[in-house]
C-alpha cells in the first residue's frame, strides 16, 4: 500500500521528470550485475511489468538502496529512452514507471503515451534534433534500431 506522501507527490513527481529528462537528456535507471533492470509490477494492472526510470541520480540511489541493493544506477540518453527503450518496452508489454518512489509506487504509463507526450513537450528545436537524428538510424527486421 502506497504511503500517503506517495500518492500526494506523484503528478510533481511526473512532471519533475519530464522536465528534467528533457533539459539534461538523461534517464537513471537501474541495473544489476546479470544485465537485469529494475522493474514493479504494476500497481494497476495484474501482471504487467513496469520498467522503472528517474530524471536524477539521487532519486534512483535513494530507491535501489531500499527495493535493489544488488543494482547500481546507470544513465540511458534521451535519445534512446525516447526511441529505443520505449519501441521495445511496447513491443513487450510493459508501462514506464517515471520518478517511482521508494515504496514503487508512481504514475504509470504506455510506452507510446509517454513517448508521443515527451516528444511534444521538447523545445521545437531539440524535437528537429532528435528527429533528424532517428532518419540516420537503421531499422533493423525486429523493429529495433542500430546507430
Amino acid at each position: 500500500m502506497p504511503r500517503t506522501s506517495d500518492i500526494s507527490s506523484c503528478g510533481e513527481d511526473y512532471e519533475r521528470f519530464i522536465e528534467s529528462i528533457l533539459e539534461t537528456e538523461l534517464v537513471w535507471t537501474l541495473v544489476n550485475d546479470e544485465g537485469h533492470y529494475a522493474n514493479s509490477e504494476s500497481n494497476d494492472i495484474n501482471g504487467v511489468a513496469v520498467l522503472l526510470f528517474w530524471s536524477d541520480k539521487d532519486d534512483a540511489t535513494k530507491v535501489q538502496k531500499r527495493q535493489f541493493p544488488g543494482f547500481k544506477a546507470v544513465t540511458i540518453s534521451l535519445f534512446d529512452f525516447i526511441f529505443r527503450w520505449l519501441n521495445g518496452m511496447e513491443k513487450d508489454n510493459a508501462l514506464v514507471g517515471p520518478n517511482f518512489t521508494d515504496s514503487l509506487f508512481g504514475r504509470e504509463i504506455s510506452p507510446v503515451e509517454f513517448q508521443e507526450l515527451l516528444l511534444n513537450s521538447m523545445p521545437e528545436e531539440q524535437q528537429v534534433s532528435y528527429l533528424a537524428k532517428l532518419r540516420l538510424v537503421q531499422v533493423r527486421p525486429d523493429g529495433r534500431l542500430d546507430g
